[in-house]
């Protein structure tokens, strides 16, 4: 559904999925959302006509999606596989990770070129820059469970949410791209300590 903020009332209701939508996301420009369900289906919607652009077989059920400024589409999935899309180009997947020990519960670019996927127990950062997707690293995080992430291109760092039924944290920690990516959080990185 779409909400008018202004008016606190909901506008449009978007209907293609034929089961529950996890995962929604707005693009960098603001002219497209994509939304991600359980049916392993993506679509891509022209917010300003509130009309269907492309459908995407993603080919497992989608918990997570994000978009980045290249026009790329990236959909973190139950299969314990992350793959990025052209949104220009509905039939063409042009990566796909290789299988985590878990679920991938969030994704999110960093950059044009960078993808970092979550699950259970790390964070892998992945190049997109070759042919091949790569993995640059895998960080042990030791959160108990990734629910969310978020990356700041301007201030290089990224911020995760994790937790299990007894144990919820936000970290925050740097992003750094030009040697080895060492995970340490700080003494006090959770909200809750």
């Amino acid at each position: 559904k779409l909400w008018d903020l202004r008016i606190k009332n909901c506008v449009q209701t978007l209907k293609n999925h034929n089961k529950r939508v996890s995962a929604v996301c707005i693009s960098p420009d603001s002219r497209m959302l994509v939304t991600g369900g359980e049916d392993g289906m993506a679509f891509s919607w022209d917010i300003k006509m509130c009309r269907p652009i492309f459908q995407y077989e993603v080919g497992s059920p989608v918990l997570s999606i994000d978009i980045n400024t290249g026009g790329l589409m990236a959909a973190g999935c139950l299969d314990r596989a992350a793959r990025v899309f052209d949104l220009n180009s509905p039939f063409n997947q042009i990566a796909k990770t290789k299988s985590d020990t878990m679920p991938v519960t969030s994704c999110v670019f960093y950059k044009t070129n960078y993808l970092f996927t979550a699950g259970t127990d790390n964070l892998k950062a992945w190049d997109l820059s070759s042919d091949e997707i790569i993995m640059t690293d895998n960080i042990e995080t030791s959160s108990k469970g990734i629910l969310n992430m978020v990356v700041s291109d301007k201030i290089n760092q990224i911020a995760f949410s994790s937790g299990t039924l007894s144990y919820h944290e936000c970290y925050l920690s740097d992003v750094n791209f030009e040697g080895p990516y060492s995970y340490i959080p700080p003494q006090n990185n959770s909200i809750y300590n």
